[in-house]
């Protein structure tokens, strides 16, 4: 089809466009050509539009795929598929997803019409999700299925040390006793908080735990523990009850990549031992994390700064820990060539020096931990490196690709966490921007007149190109952040623009001579300076730190944060007019954040162990503990962007014969009986009392045995601590909540019933108002006294989400029951299940150390 400004082609219409136009060539004032004519010509300005705008959307289209955005897609399509597994309702079986992807690909391959690309696109797609498949097959560890305390033996994987000097060991179990676990969890996390001799890597541990399953989301759509550590092969978490000992006896057979892997571990330890002993505090703390990915000894003080500065990043093992040392042995080696005579003109030395770089980027991947961000560092230096080696220009952007495709090829989970994300989001926005900014200014040259000028203007330049990194940076990185930690940093920029010269100019370059020299003793001086300039990065990060801690975004829905990442991958792909498609999904985006900030919020939010219960108000959290679990309270603060807490009210009922505490909220110990009738008039009046209005929204609690408030639309909810209180608020109460894995699923009245064992099963509860009418006209018809002690009047309406609720690979054994060594269907729960002698330790402390 011709271009829409061309020459016309003559015109040969239909006889009656002929004679209504007759040209007669002999009058010259005669303007009937009917190639020139307008008349003639068909009124086609919709359509010469139509064709117009097709014709361009193809020739940015072609140009699109000149530069090679197939392949950058082809990732961005896998990368879907695998994120789409998570979201399945369960596991689909590894070879059915593998055969569909086979067919659909060979329907792609068959098809010669324009459905290919779309055939492509979902082959792609499924392709994802077989590989998640396949990784979970291939994980396939055990889970612990509920808290427990037993004698742990087992080997050594590795080992932690924090700030407080306490050890954290990475366990491979080997066998358990008093009681022996019918399911023993593979690996475990400990921690040892008493004094101990020092247990090697590698050594057989023993000692009594309490071990605990991993905990799931604190609140539906938050941050999931418990998926993060099924794949990374963690089957519980616990501590030591006193101090472990070193068990003897003959150590098993180990596989040669058993030792390899011990190896790495060790010299991983000694060289953060090395960095911990020239450097002493957060700084050697810091320098460790940046070298070998070991951030346990940093300060929660530390860490908070640069989680609220945005410089949090610069303890990932990234692109540029990477390409500095690989520079270093490229450059070096290069030199080390020119000084010999003639090797430069008689050997390939460039090739020779990125054979060495490459080397060196291998090591550190591996003393690194090969965390996510080094793993894609690694791939895109490599990559440009063997480019060298082939004489081959390296393309960055599909680098990026590269490494996101070989990294979900092997650990597809990786696409939803927060290191994957972030990483690779911060990485391809950079490139994107300084490529469009290079190839805008490739024939520009700065005119420096003076070398006093070029100075200043260097300088400049360096301070405006390290604002708008981190601009972009930040930018690209705070989608995720968002989603993942409610949070966003305010202040971000100015901390990286006055922190990474010092990080880029100090830190960095001689951190990487003190690991090239630490075999040869020589170490000391360079990290020696490397830790005053990471002192000047600490005190930068507190004193920026001290302005604001940033704002809290909310929990965000996970539609935005797919658009927004949409969005992100349209204007980092594309390089043509198409680029401007961004818009569309943003402003979907804006819409269903806009329709969410309207939304109703929770009414009420339950922990997963019904220990803990938090009414939203408007000037902060209501808790039923004056000193909640802060690993629970500051991600519910941070997801609903309360961070106030309102402690429960003491009440003290000197009618009520009720069993004593030190605490209002703690559970009581023993076996005290409670008189029914007393359990029943104490919780009457308990819901009697909150009738008055004055007290809605805080928790009042009687000492020992209950907790009860009243929320917004009238709902009664009652927290209990002894099950003698459960029939009492079944019939008064809407919401009962119970910390005891009780045979009661149900009350009989209609009234909702939370026990360690559903929530066991469904996770954390997030409570929404249905009606806030009948929320009123229950509360009305307990004042009146029609409802109370029959449970027969009218009952508010709720909306319950779940965090968990349906069973994957990684909530499984949330539906064990090891009674019967069975799993149960969600929502069918266990007949048989009744108060066991574990109850009291499950009424323990939770575990929070994950």
């Amino acid at each position: 089809m011709a271009h829409a400004d061309a020459e016309r082609e003559p015109v040969n219409g239909s006889a009656c466009e002929r004679t209504a136009f007759a040209f007669d060539p002999a009058d010259p004032h005669a303007d009937h050509d009917p190639n020139k004519d307008s008349r003639l010509i068909p009124n086609t300005s919709r359509s010469s539009r139509r064709r117009w705008s097709h014709r361009s959307v193809r020739q940015a289209l072609d140009e699109e795929r000149g530069h090679g955005a197939l392949f950058l897609w082809a990732s961005a399509f896998f990368a879907t598929g695998a994120a789409l597994w998570r979201m399945l309702p369960s596991d689909p079986p590894f070879v059915a997803t593998l055969g569909l992807t086979i067919a659909v690909g060979l329907a792609a391959a068959l098809t010669a019409s324009r459905l290919r690309n779309v055939l492509a696109a979902l082959c792609l797609i499924l392709a994802g999700l077989a590989s998640a498949a396949a990784e979970a097959d291939r994980r396939a560890i055990t889970v612990l299925d509920s808290p427990v305390v037993t004698t742990i033996s087992g080997r050594v994987l590795s080992r932690e040390i924090d700030e407080e000097g306490r050890w954290r060991y990475l366990v491979e179990v080997r066998s358990t006793h008093d009681p022996t676990l019918r399911r023993p969890p593979e690996r475990v996390r400990l921690l040892a908080r008493s004094n101990h001799p020092d247990i090697e890597i590698g050594a057989s541990i023993i000692g009594l735990a309490r071990l605990a399953p991993p905990s799931g989301p604190a609140m539906p759509g938050t941050f999931d523990f418990a998926f993060n550590s099924y794949f990374a092969g963690i089957g519980a978490f616990g501590f030591f009850y006193g101090p472990p000992g070193i068990m003897p006896g003959d150590q098993a057979e180990e596989s040669y990549a058993d030792r390899i892997a011990q190896w790495t571990t060790e010299l991983r330890e000694t060289i953060a031992f090395r960095i911990k002993e020239v450097i002493p505090g957060d700084a050697g703390a810091v320098a460790a994390a940046m070298t070998v990915s070991d951030r346990r000894a940093i300060s929660e003080e530390t860490n908070e700064a640069f989680r609220i500065t945005g410089l949090a990043h610069i303890l990932s093992i990234s692109g540029l820990h990477m390409s500095l040392a690989a520079a270093l042995m490229f450059t070096g080696l290069r030199l080390g060539f020119a000084l010999v005579p003639g090797a430069a003109q008689a050997w390939p030395v460039k090739k020779f020096a990125a054979l060495g770089a490459i080397g060196t980027s291998t090591f550190y991947l591996l003393i690194s931990g090969a965390v996510i961000s080094a793993q894609r560092a690694w791939i895109m230096v490599v990559v440009m490196l063997v480019a060298v080696l082939l004489d081959r220009a390296a393309l960055t952007m599909r680098n990026v690709a590269i490494a996101a495709f070989l990294i979900l090829l092997v650990t597809p989970s990786a696409v939803t966490s927060p290191g994957f994300q972030m990483s690779f989001a911060a990485t391809a926005a950079l490139i994107a921007a300084y490529g469009g900014w290079a190839a805008r200014n490739r024939n520009k040259t700065p005119d420096f007149t003076t070398s006093k000028q070029g100075f200043v203007w260097r300088w400049t330049l360096l301070i405006v190109g390290l604002a708008v990194t981190s601009l972009i940076a930040g930018a690209a990185t705070g989608i995720f952040s968002a989603h993942h930690f409610h949070r966003m940093s305010s202040y971000g920029m100015i901390a990286n623009v006055i922190a990474m010269p010092v990080i880029s100019v100090i830190v960095m370059p001689f951190g990487t001579l003190a690991l090239l020299t630490m075999p040869f003793g020589l170490d000391a001086i360079f990290l020696t300076i490397m830790g005053l300039g990471l002192e000047a990065v600490i005190a930068i990060g507190h004193h920026v730190a001290a302005y604001g801690d940033g704002f809290a975004t909310g929990k965000i829905p996970g539609a935005v944060t797919a658009l927004l990442s949409l969005a992100l991958l349209i204007l980092v792909f594309t390089r043509t007019w198409l680029r401007s498609a961004a818009l569309l999904p943003a402003l979907a985006a804006a819409f269903i954040m806009t329709a969410d900030l309207r939304a109703d919020r929770p009414l009420l939010l339950i922990a997963e162990d019904a220990r803990l219960a938090g009414i939203l108000r408007e000037d902060g959290l209501a808790t039923n503990r004056a000193r909640p679990s802060s690993f629970i309270f500051d991600q519910w603060a941070t997801a609903t962007r309360l961070a106030t807490h309102v402690p429960p009210i003491v009440v003290v009922d000197a009618q009520a014969d009720l069993p004593s505490a030190e605490t209002p909220v703690e559970p009581v110990e023993g076996d005290t009986e409670i008189d029914p009738a007393i359990a029943y008039g104490t919780m009457r009046r308990a819901v009697l009392d909150l009738e008055d209005g004055q007290m809605a929204g805080v928790f009042r609690c009687r000492r020992g045995a209950f907790c009860v408030a009243r929320l917004e639309n009238g709902t009664i909810v009652a927290w209990l601590e002894e099950p003698a209180y459960v029939g009492p608020a079944c019939d008064m109460a809407d919401i009962a909540i119970i910390p005891i894995p009780l045979t009661l699923r149900e009350c009989r009245s209609g009234a909702k019933l939370f026990t360690a064992r559903t929530l066991r099963e469904t996770g954390a509860i997030a409570v929404y108002a249905a009606s806030m009418e009948q929320g009123f006209a229950a509360n009305e018809a307990r004042a009146s006294g029609t409802e109370l002690g029959d449970g027969t009047g009218p009952k508010p309406a709720f909306r319950f989400e779940e965090a968990a609720g349906r069973m994957r690979a990684w909530t499984r054994h949330r539906y064990y029951d090891w009674r019967t060594g069975s799993f149960a269907e969600p929502g069918q729960g266990n007949a048989n299940s009744t108060i066991s002698s574990t109850s009291g330790d499950e009424r323990a402390g939770t575990v929070t150390d994950q």
